[in-house]
């Protein structure tokens, strides 16, 4: 279990990107202020839940944990104890409700409890049991804030795929590219794993990929700063690269949303779709190699 106040969630982006997402929904001041009940991010798998009510005294806690999912819990008002165990040897109350990804136990002689009050919040892992909602003195109303996070998606090709799509909709286009390249750069490492270098493991899964990618296209070649290389090229040194290490594509590449031709290169820039992203998605997605991870797509 982590404790801290919302201010330095910063300090938490590292642990995965979907946390470092619910951080960033967490930040919206007008959350508590909606009406209680669920709101999703990205379906199942990243949600959050509004939650009005008065705490209790400890002697009516509930000990619970979840297996699918990772609690990030903020108090935007009022406070509580929350308490929790550290014991793995504790006894199951209720068995695991799938449903509802809850198991309930029953609580042990000692608990220890932590005090969250306005603007802090908890991370609560699988193996974290926890009793939240427990007054600190006196009952007291409560508004939280709990963004679930899919523990299956936090790490891995899905869950890169998974924030592209996120970051796309909010407006973060060049984060999602990122996160679809990265997608694309561990898809070609595992289908040529003796492969040693990442360069020709990208540029020779993307070459094959290229119909998929382009949507008809098979080899696609262009003309950038007096030489013509490849698409694959291109997107793996001056795309990649410059994303992850510089933070920004160079300034004579750009990609729109609403174009329709393949791209346009003019005295100063290259010009490409948006909607490369969509084929270098499809492209992981239904790589063989993939086949486990998108089962459900």
């Amino acid at each position: 279990m982590i404790v801290d106040k919302l201010e330095n969630a910063h300090l938490y982006a590292r642990l995965s990107d979907k946390i470092n997402i619910a951080f960033g929904i967490l930040k919206d001041k007008k959350l508590s202020l909606k009406k209680e009940g669920r709101y999703e991010i990205d379906g199942k798998n990243l949600y959050y839940t509004v939650q009005h009510y008065t705490t209790k005294p400890v002697s009516e806690g509930k000990l619970e944990a979840h297996e699918k999912y990772i609690d990030i819990q903020l108090v935007t008002s009022g406070e509580e104890f929350i308490g929790y165990t550290l014991l793995d040897q504790v006894e199951i109350e209720k068995p695991y409700d799938e449903l509802n990804d809850i198991l309930f136990y029953k609580v042990p002689d000692e608990v220890n409890t932590v005090k969250l009050c306005k603007g802090m919040f908890c991370i609560l892992f699988p193996q974290d049991k926890h009793m939240p909602g427990c007054y600190v003195k006196e009952p007291t109303e409560v508004c939280k804030i709990v963004v679930k996070v899919r523990m299956r998606d936090l790490h891995g090709i899905r869950a890169r795929l998974q924030d592209a799509e996120i970051l796309y909709r909010n407006g973060r286009k060049e984060g999602a590219l990122l996160s679809v390249l990265v997608a694309v750069a561990a898809t070609s490492k595992k289908r040529y794993p003796k492969v040693k270098s990442d360069k020709e493991a990208f540029i020779k899964f993307a070459g094959e990929e290229m119909f998929k990618i382009t949507g008809g296209i098979r080899k696609y070649r262009l003309k950038f700063r007096n030489e013509i290389i490849t698409l694959e090229d291109l997107l793996y040194k001056f795309v990649r690269c410059e994303l992850a290490h510089e933070g920004n594509i160079p300034e004579d590449i750009v990609f729109e949303e609403n174009y329709d031709q393949r791209y346009v290169v003019t005295d100063r820039q290259i010009i490409l779709p948006y909607r490369l992203l969509k084929g270098l998605a499809l492209a992981v997605i239904e790589a063989p190699e993939n086949k486990d991870l998108f089962e459900d797509k």
